[in-house]
């Protein structure tokens, strides 16, 4: 019966107070602070993920803080990694890149065969494609590679070749309305088909359910990760002309100020799924839940222009 109790009790702070209402800014504080207690660091996040071994693992962010991106590129594809040696495929949302996509993936056949040398395996593979070939020095450890009309760098290379990964952009916007119905029917046949053993996805967090929903009906297991902003930023994004905005901090809303001693000083991994959950943010048109993903990694940001 205690038991029978427990579970209820615990129920009673993960549901809003009033049926069909919203929950009080106490109770999303609340859950908010249940969460970050039982935080973990994100790499032991991405081991848990490794450890459910799904096909696809879909991170999402906003596209408009730079440290997003970056955290993206030289540690959460490096960490998982790590733990999950099956990873294979990056998928990208942007539109098909044939010509890219041969660089990435077929270059990495040259940059083996001439011994790790950057410049000897694309000039090698600029030759044999019948393409013109360039390099520009940014810096002792950076250069910039034209090959054909394609511009590769050195810090992407590093990536890509250097832990063997496929690079694919799977994004087609010509149909704007069937965005999800595209990215989910390329990455599900690259799967299927055997190009790609263990995947990860790097797309923005509206994209995130309706890509669960679908990749789950087609049978191909998955995990939805969001990167999140501890702290308000100011982000100069939309428009020609770019337009400041401030943008809240993921832990607060309009009316409701998360405490600001349990705002957490470091990046930090925790687990959404399956429970009731408050929404992110009330502002947000989405209406995206806490538990409308798998997890969540949450980390400070500066304030960024667009990247």
């Amino acid at each position: 019966m205690s038991a029978i109790l427990l579970n209820l009790a615990s129920l009673a702070i993960m549901t809003p107070s009033t049926a069909n209402s919203e929950y009080s800014c106490s109770e999303r504080i609340t859950y908010i602070q249940r969460k970050l207690k039982s935080a973990t660091s994100p790499t032991k996040l991405l081991n848990l993920v490794a450890i459910e071994n799904p096909r696809l693992l879909i991170v999402g962010d906003t596209h408009d803080v730079s440290e997003f991106h970056a955290y993206f590129w030289n540690k959460l594809i490096r960490d998982y990694k790590a733990v999950n040696p099956k990873l294979d495929c990056v998928f990208l949302e942007s539109p098909p890149d044939k010509a890219k996509e041969a660089i990435y993936n077929e270059g990495r056949n040259y940059f083996i065969k001439y011994g790790m040398n950057y410049i000897a395996a694309l000039r090698a593979f600029a030759k044999e494609s019948g393409l013109t070939f360039t390099v520009t020095y940014n810096s002792i450890n950076s250069s910039t590679f034209k090959i054909g009309d394609v511009y590769v760098d050195t810090q992407d290379l590093q990536l890509f070749y250097g832990l063997n990964l496929k690079r694919f952009s799977i994004d087609e916007r010509t149909d704007l309305t069937k965005r999800d119905e595209f990215m989910t029917q390329y990455s599900s046949q690259l799967m299927t088909t055997g190009v790609c053993n263990a995947s990860v996805a790097f797309l923005g967090k509206g994209h995130l359910r309706p890509q669960k929903k679908i990749l789950t009906k087609l049978g191909i297991k998955n995990f939805t990760l969001v990167l999140e902003n501890s702290n308000p930023y100011q982000t100069k994004y939309f428009g020609p002309e770019g337009i400041v905005t401030n943008t809240l901090s993921a832990l607060d809303d309009i009316k409701c100020s998360f405490p600001q001693e349990s705002v957490p000083k470091l990046t930090v991994g925790i687990l959404t799924r399956d429970e009731a959950s408050p929404l992110i943010n009330s502002w947000d048109s989405l209406q995206l839940r806490w538990s409308d993903f798998d997890g969540h990694i949450i980390m400070p940001v500066s304030a960024m222009q667009d990247y």
